[in-house]
């Protein structure tokens, strides 16, 4: 899922997502139909994965509702997306991006 509300549905790091977005039936796809379409899948993709950062922070404490910046826009093709994403490998790159450049710790 990309910042621009695309996926590469050919990209091996997307496996899965098809269990949770599709076409028609799909638990988050509802969910977004339902209720929340009237912003963009890629604001709405990025508000859901701040709800589950609250939820699965101590106490609810870590809520990223007041820095949401609205205003992404959807792109219904994404060639050459996936060179966005990382590589397979193990959690070498995770640890980067948020021990080392971010400062946080475990």
């Amino acid at each position: 899922m990309g910042a621009d509300g695309c996926i590469d549905w050919q990209h091996e790091a997307n496996n899965g997502l098809e269990t949770i977005w599709c076409v028609d039936g799909c638990p988050l796809t509802q969910i977004y139909q339902e209720k929340y379409s009237v912003m963009s899948r890629a604001d709405f993709w990025v508000a859901s994965a701040n709800a589950v950062v609250k939820l699965s922070s101590p106490n609810n404490e870590l809520d990223l509702k007041s820095t949401f910046k609205w205003g992404r826009v959807d792109a219904e093709q994404c060639p050459d997306s996936a060179l966005r994403l990382p590589g397979a490998s193990d959690c070498g790159q995770v640890q980067d991006v948020f021990l080392n450049r971010l400062g946080l710790n475990w």
